[in-house]
């Protein structure tokens, strides 16, 4: 699913799915920074929610259109998630030599952030750490 979603979206580089026998599945999502910068140019974007709207609507296309109908069960397709202004590398030890990524180094890393999502407000894509890591990426863009 998470190759899919990266094979389907320009606007997403790096994706880890996680559900863990939790209610539903999350994302941990990555930008394709060059794509969102040409987005956000493009199309003169201001704020914040319309960069997150972007990213959700990348994401819920696996749940809303004809094009990916079925092609995996509802329930792991990820329900929200939390952007990430840092890529995973081998820098950071989150991609191995072989360029896998070390799924229990990015959980361990991003434990808070995965908790997050199953609260409430981390639930919500337009949330504080979301638009903080937009923000990040994009420091004159507002709420």
């Amino acid at each position: 699913i998470e190759e899919a979603i990266i094979n389907s979206s320009d606007y997403i580089s790096q994706v880890l799915l996680y559900n863990d026998h939790n209610a539903y599945t999350t994302a941990l999502l990555v930008p394709d920074i060059e794509n969102l910068r040409s987005y956000v140019h493009t199309y003169a974007i201001q704020n914040a929610k319309d960069v997150l709207q972007l990213l959700s609507d990348e994401l819920n296309a696996f749940r809303e259109t004809e094009t990916y109908a079925n092609l995996f069960p509802k329930v792991w397709l990820p329900v929200t998630f939390q952007l990430i202004s840092t890529p995973f590398s081998e820098e950071n030890k989150m991609i191995n030599s072989s360029m896998k990524m070390v799924r229990y180094k990015v959980v361990e890393n991003y434990k808070d952030r995965i908790d997050y999502m199953y609260s409430d407000e981390g639930k919500q894509c337009y949330n504080p750490k979301n638009i903080e890591a937009v923000r990040e990426l994009f420091p004159n863009i507002g709420d």
